[in-house]
């Protein structure tokens, strides 16, 4: 085949391989060195199905910058595919459907995506795989029919009132309403205030107050020329103050 210079899209199914939905091609069989061609291409939607794609044939796609919409349906993936899919930048959407190799073992992998769906319908995942899903930050949206989720699973992600676990044949209707309710009534909860740290956090800033003061009288009385200014101030700031930026974050350049 005479691969095109550029490609947006790359769709396999039934041995046809289509490039931008027009160009198609008879490629019975997904190599490494095909994998690796289309890799190549500055795509945005890469999917294949039903074909025994295996994590070590997403290699090359590691860390692609411009995908968002990646899909393997009915392949042989398994949890070792998803550090593939971690340092995709744009990745918003990833379908992996039929994969009955993954259990969501693998799934912390994606804490700093920012993966907006995620299909693991008929797949192995189970309620700690559905959990660690529910901790990826900006997830909506889970299928998780045909799965090894449980409704306690399902119960123990409610915490997370922006998931949106989609079943419609898992969970009866009542229940998936039921789990709604409880997101709504888990959100409304204020969180309970740990004394022991918020005390902690007062004596902090007290002290740091105390040491504050103590340094200002000093400087009444020595001055600003004095030898000792900057070291105390100093020690002050080693021992309460962040170097980390922040939003809103004062130079040190402004008085």
């Amino acid at each position: 085949m005479e691969w095109p210079k550029r490609a947006r899209t790359a769709d396999w199914e039934n041995g046809v391989l289509a490039l931008d939905r027009e160009k198609q091609f008879e490629v019975p069989k997904l190599t490494a060195e095909i994998m690796e061609r289309l890799a190549g291409y500055t795509l945005v939607g890469f999917h294949v199905k039903g074909y025994p794609v295996t994590d070590e044939l997403l290699a090359p796609f590691a860390g692609h910058k411009s995908m968002v919409n990646f899909g393997v349906e009915n392949g042989a993936l398994t949890d070792a595919c998803f550090p593939f899919f971690s340092a995709m930048p744009k990745l918003r959407y990833l379908l992996l459907t039929g994969n009955a190799g993954i259990d969501g073992s693998g799934l912390s992998a994606l804490q700093s995506c920012k993966l907006d769906l995620l299909a693991l319908d008929h797949t192995g995942l189970d309620d700690a795989g559905l959990l660690r899903a529910a901790s990826i930050p900006k997830l909506s949206h889970i299928w998780i029919d045909h799965t090894a989720v449980t409704y306690d699973g399902l119960l123990a992600v409610a915490g997370n009132n922006y998931i949106h676990p989609v079943a419609h044949v898992q969970f009866t209707k009542e229940q998936m309403e039921h789990f709604s309710q409880l997101q709504r009534e888990k959100a409304k909860k204020p969180v309970q205030l740990d004394e022991q740290a918020a005390s902690e956090c007062r004596n902090v800033l007290s002290a740091f107050f105390a040491e504050m003061t103590e340094w200002e009288r000093y400087m009444e009385q020595a001055g600003f020329e004095d030898a000792e200014a900057v070291p105390r101030l100093l020690a002050i700031w080693e021992k309460y103050v962040s170097e980390k930026s922040r939003l809103g974050y004062r130079p040190l350049a402004l008085s």
